[in-house]
């Protein structure tokens, strides 16, 4: 399974995080928008560089997933300096699907 964060509502409209409600990846619903919640996700494996950003990371109750980021700009920063094995990140109003790959 994947995650990505690919819902239809603008960035600028996603409410601010303090708002939001945290949630864990074995609560996500495929094909689904979670809308009004977030995910606070740490980093647990180097990110890899391919048509997205590939990496593990894991929820605040240790689950863990690939997830897998596009459309993010590394031009000016190397990758490994923006996203690194522990970074946190909070992710807002994740969408949940299959990969490519089937998983």
């Amino acid at each position: 399974m994947s995650w990505g964060s690919t819902h239809q509502k603008p960035y600028n409209e996603s409410p601010p995080l303090k708002k939001l409600v945290l949630t864990e990846l074995n609560h996500l619903e495929l094909g689904e928008t979670h809308y009004g919640q977030y995910l606070k996700l740490k980093l647990v494996s180097e990110c890899v560089k391919l048509v997205g950003i590939q990496m593990t990371c894991q929820d605040h109750v240790g689950t863990q997933i690939l997830v897998s980021i596009y459309n993010f700009d590394t031009k000016d920063t190397p990758l490994n300096k923006i996203f690194f094995k522990g970074k946190i990140m909070y992710v807002k109003e994740p969408f949940f699907k299959i990969a490519m790959d089937g998983q």
